[in-house]
């Protein structure tokens, strides 16, 4: 229950979830039929399940957040820019502590 309630909150995310829809250059690429908002959409979930596996310690989230990696980088290869980011995540929680490193994303 409180891997949902890690940053601010649900309505906190509903409301970002919200704005980030009605962003005018978000709607003109969904217009166009492109496929930003699901590159979004995986980095989004990868980030999640990263934070996620440093917490619990479980395959199945390295492993989720690695085939979330693998689509959106097939989907647009400008999102693996992100894997240096999370390079730096795994690096401070193996020095800090994961539960830390979580609390602070």
């Amino acid at each position: 229950r409180d891997v949902y309630k890690r940053q601010a909150g649900n309505w906190a995310g509903l409301s970002a979830g919200l704005a980030f829809t009605v962003l005018p250059v978000v709607q003109r690429y969904q217009q166009e039929g492109r496929s930003y908002a699901l590159v979004t959409a995986c980095v989004a979930g990868a980030a999640w399940m990263l934070v996620t596996a440093l917490q619990r310690k479980r395959r199945r989230y390295w492993w989720g957040c690695a085939a979330l990696l693998l689509t959106a980088g097939l989907l647009n290869w400008f999102s693996l820019l992100a894997l240096p980011a999370f390079a730096v995540t795994v690096a401070i929680a193996a020095r800090r502590g994961a539960r830390r490193t979580a609390r602070a994303w």
